[in-house]
């Protein structure tokens, strides 16, 4: 009698921990209002961008969730995924958000509210509105490297060719394999190479410091990559002319 009573209290007690564990995850929530016009029209909640990652057994099979709007309105709630984008499907008013920590308020056709002051998706949609300023949106993109809103953002603003394998690195292992913007980078990576000074591979020839010349001898015939990266950003200030099996290529 007394181990039926210890199992059912050791029971209880493993009941109540794992209530309690599970009331303290971060959760998100996002209301979706202003939508009177819609009302008794269906809402589904899909994981979305960020492509498939590993975990995603069910990504694409059915969404994570299914709402009808009623009086205008209509909330979604569950646990926060950084690794993902969320889209709301419906019937002309459908759009994305970011499922991160707080309570997030979007008016149809309006703005949204964030209860997180410390909101990423906030902090991308004041970097929107002010045209991606260069300065805030490296800062920004590589500070979130490693979500789902920091890749959404590089596939939007523009990033130096030193800069590309810091950004690699620095990018989640969970998305780096199967999201294909990392894919992208990972080949541009591995197939271009930064030119140098005495490079074992291409001949490079000074000839003075108002006319340089590079010479890639016999570099096609070894079906590699040539990038060419032009630091001053002014095209006309100088030529480019490659001679390949005896064809000119201006």
């Amino acid at each position: 009698m007394k181990l039926v009573n210890l199992f059912y209290s050791l029971l209880l007690y493993i009941c109540i921990i794992d209530l309690i564990s599970c009331t303290s995850l971060p959760t998100y929530t996002f209301n979706y209002i202003g939508l009177d016009e819609f009302n008794g029209d269906t809402l589904r909640l899909w994981r979305a961008t960020s492509d498939r990652l590993k975990s995603d057994k069910d990504y694409g099979k059915d969404p994570v969730a299914t709402i009808i709007i009623r009086n205008g309105k209509a909330s979604f709630s569950g646990l926060i995924d950084t690794l993902h984008l969320y889209y709301i499907d419906g019937k002309d008013c459908s759009l994305y958000f970011y499922p991160e920590l707080g309570e997030v308020t979007h008016r149809y056709m309006g703005d949204t509210e964030y209860s997180n002051s410390q909101s990423v998706a906030k902090q991308y949609e004041i970097l929107r509105r002010e045209g991606f300023p260069n300065q805030e949106s490296q800062e920004f993109l590589f500070s979130n490297l490693r979500n789902a809103m920091g890749i959404h953002l590089l596939d939007h603003v523009g990033c130096y060719p030193n800069e590309l394998d810091a950004i690699y690195e620095k990018s989640n292992l969970a998305m780096r394999d199967t999201v294909s913007l990392l894919l992208g980078l990972k080949q541009q990576l591995s197939d271009t190479k930064e030119l140098d000074i005495g490079d074992m591979y291409i001949d490079f020839r000074q000839k003075g410091f108002k006319q340089d010349s590079v010479h890639f001898s016999n570099y096609f015939n070894k079906d590699k990559t040539v990038c060419l990266f032009f630091a001053n950003g002014n095209c006309k200030s100088f030529g480019v002319k490659m001679k390949k099996n005896n064809e000119n290529l201006q």
